[in-house]
């Protein structure tokens, strides 16, 4: 009552009007009182919505019947108090029928404000009431709506002797267990223990029922038979309900449809511990397995082998005929290792195209030997492929525990092993771990770690070794060689390390590395006026697959402001072998840029003269073998000169390298060769040393060291 009440007086004495807000000002209340007499006043007056009206009973046009006939028909809940002389039995009547709260004669106003407050505090509650009413009204709708709605099924259970029967349930339990609602709570409740699977686990419907008792509630995943006969997974949730003596009134619960869920984590299960396209067993359940292996033949002592299986030249199955034939040939190598051994054995993929077979309990090693060429014979029957026959084969390498290993980590390491000892032996076949191997595999970790440390310490330089025209012996071009700085100041050729980058995963940024470095060096040499046609440099077979390489120079040449004429690839005929479609689409961005290419090698493979056609090549060189024997051997002699002959038709410009005597420079000019390259010229040289070289324009012969042979020279040089 603290508040300002906004009092509305229907009254048309104005005294009378006033007497009454002082008689409440007087009670405690403090009012704004505002005075109509009309009906329309009246009207205009409710919009301010008032907190209490005081009317006269009968006024010359509007009377208190009026008043409060339409304040009710507005819904409003106002107090409404008649404040009059004495009126009779009947007005008072019909004033209390239409909803007046009082009446207050004016020679009683000491009854006002008692009245007024008692009122006033009636509205509030009634207020109160009716907000109270309004929330439980919106929550039983909202209980309604997400008990109609709900995706799974509430539920109340009462005691039945030895059964719980179901007492109410929510609309969705017809979509989870089939059964309407009138069946499960009509004719006295369905019996709950009817929808629990107990075929399955009844150990859960055992506990169920045991943490209910125990805990009073319980939440389980379980199975439970629905109408149709289906069996479906829910997660379960209950409470019980109990009396203030401990004993169970209901179970109160809820149950939520999870089977896509189960059935979703099954796969996710399936897919964490197998190969998903061929079903094998993966990496890390392979590894599992085999170290179970282990521990149980140790207990016994007996063997356990490991094959370890690698498909031969799989990437040009791949490269050739796309990934789908791939898929189909790991598929089919799948089943077929699977159809080919014991039962028993742990078959997996690796990745790739790398599988293993472990098994244990073999008696003797004879016996794997007589097993294994089965299997590499199974692997190598032709199948057909939309089409197309295939026929692949592979190399195996087989450790045995615990002679060559006793963890799974050395076991497969040494496996690994005696497979790349299979691919160097011939492939199709199979090699058994020997120690040499794993001094071997040693000697390769050692390297790799080496190299990783050589990029990181810039310990890698390039040398330099000009190739002359043989006429006159001018410098026609300068080829970049890579060489490893180690300990002593003793260098290493690329030949000796290169491989091992490869396997380590540093060729690729060592190829980098040579590019920028002949970037830079052909930018310094341009800068400082030293003449020089062509720098040439070598890029490995993962350099060449790279679609990104060409950029890769492109941005380099930009950065150093070089010209494209001014370099010069060197491709071997092994490095296009690799991977010859990637290659090929590499070398022709790389001639588009006007970067020339030179086949280097030229002869020593098989498909040489092929190359010439597929690729941009502009240059060729005859590879050492061939000059090594100049010009006394015959065979060399006739196959020299159909190479020029072959060159010249085709307006291929040839390079003879190799060239340590002045017999063979001689020959070769002779037979038709323009150019020349090797010991006899000049050695690889520093990048100091290549500039005096080239300011002089040419390289004269020095006759105390042109008889000797300038191999030897080298390998002094690079203390190899």
């Amino acid at each position: 009552m603290d508040k300002r009440l906004k009092l509305l007086l229907v009254e048309d004495s104005v005294a009378d009007a006033e007497i009454d807000a002082l008689t409440l000002e007087s009670g405690g209340l403090k009012v704004d009182a505002k005075r109509v007499e009309t009906e329309l006043d009246y009207l205009m007056a409710l919009r301010d919505e008032p907190d209490l009206i005081l009317s006269d009973h009968s006024m010359p046009s509007f009377d208190a019947l009026r008043a409060l006939k339409i304040l009710r028909e507005q819904g409003r809940d106002t107090p409404f108090i008649v404040v009059s002389g004495r009126i009779g039995e009947a007005a008072a009547v019909d004033l209390m029928k239409a909803g007046a709260n009082d009446y207050v004669r004016k020679d009683e106003l000491a009854r006002l404000a008692p009245a007024v407050r008692r009122e006033l505090t009636e509205a509030e509650n009634r207020r109160r009431a009716r907000t109270t009413a309004d929330k439980l009204r919106v929550q039983e709708r909202t209980l309604d709506t997400l008990m109609n709605n709900l995706p799974g099924m509430v539920y109340r259970l009462r005691a039945d002797g030895d059964a719980w029967r179901l007492d109410f349930v929510s609309a969705g339990s017809q979509a989870l267990t089939g059964y309407d609602t009138a069946a499960l709570t009509g004719g006295g409740g369905f019996d709950f223990n009817r929808l629990l699977y107990d075929d399955a686990e009844p150990s859960r419907q055992r506990e169920l029922w045991e943490q209910l008792e125990s805990a009073g509630h319980f939440t389980l995943e379980h199975q439970i038979l629905c109408a149709s006969g289906d069996v479906k997974w829910v997660w379960h949730r209950g409470a019980a309900v109990r009396d203030h003596f401990g004993r169970t009134l209901y179970v109160e619960g809820f149950m939520a449809d999870v089977t896509s869920h189960k059935v979703d984590q099954e796969k996710l299960d399936y897919l964490a511990h197998h190969d998903v396209l061929t079903g094998l067993s993966n990496r890390a359940v392979f590894e599992e397995q085999l170290s179970r292996s282990l521990g149980r033949v140790k207990r016994h002592f007996q063997n356990v082998t490991l094959l370890f299986i690698d498909l031969d030249n799989f990437k040009e199955i791949n490269d050739s005929w796309g990934h789908q034939s791939g898929d189909a040939v790991l598929r089919t190598i799948a089943d077929r290792l699977t159809e080919s051994s014991r039962k028993g054995d742990i078959v997996a993929r690796l990745g790739g195209d790398e599988f293993a077979i472990v098994m244990d309990d073999n008696e003797k090693t004879e016996d794997v030997a007589d097993v294994v060429p089965r299997i590499l014979e199974e692997i190598a029957q032709p199948f057909k492929w939309q089409g197309r026959e295939h026929t692949v084969t592979a190399s195996i390498g087989i450790a045995v525990y615990p002679v060559d290993g006793e963890d799974v980590t050395t076991l497969v390491r040494n496996a690994d092993a005696a497979m790349y000892a299979a691919k160097e032996g011939g492939r199709n076949t199979f090699r058994f771990f020997a120690k040499k191997m794993n001094d071997r595999a040693k000697s390769m970790v050692v390297m790799r770690n080496a190299l990783h440390k050589a990029l990181r310490q810039e310990e890698l330089e390039l040398q330099f070794q000009p190739e002359v025209w043989l006429s006159d012996r001018r410098i026609a071009a300068v080829e970049s060689l890579v060489r490893w700085k180690r300990s002593r100041g003793r260098l290493m050729t690329a030949e000796h390390f290169i491989p091992f980058a490869e396997d380590a995963g540093v060729v690729a940024a060592i190829d980098h590395w040579v590019m920028r470095q002949v970037c830079r060096q052909a930018s310094a040499w341009s800068e400082a006026g030293v003449p020089f046609e062509r720098l040439a440099f070598n890029l490995s077979a993962q350099a060449l697959s790279d679609p990104k390489v060409a950029k890769f120079l492109e941005a380099g040449m930009v950065e150093f402001g070089v010209d494209p004429e001014w370099l010069e690839i060197e491709i071997t005929e092994t490095t296009i072998m690799r991977d010859m479609i990637s290659t090929r689409i590499t070398l022709e961005k790389i001639a588009d840029m006007g970067v020339r290419l030179t086949l280097d090698d030229f002869g020593k493979g098989y498909s040489s003269l092929n190359y010439l056609r597929l690729f941009p090549i502009r240059r060729l060189k005859i590879d050492r073998d061939f000059i090594k024997e100049l010009p006394w051997k015959g065979e060399d002699v006739q196959i020299c000169r159909a190479i020029l002959a072959m060159a010249d038709s085709l307006h291929i410009e040839v390079v003879a390298e190799g060239i340590e005597k002045p017999e063979q420079a001689t020959f070769l000019h002779h037979a038709g060769c323009e150019a020349g390259q090797g010991y006899l010229f000049a050695l690889p040289l520093s990048a100091a040393e290549c500039e005096q070289l080239l300011r002089e324009g040419h390289c004269a012969i020095d006759p105390s060291r042109a008889p000797l042979t300038a191999a030897d020279d080298e390998r002094k040089r690079l203390h190899l």
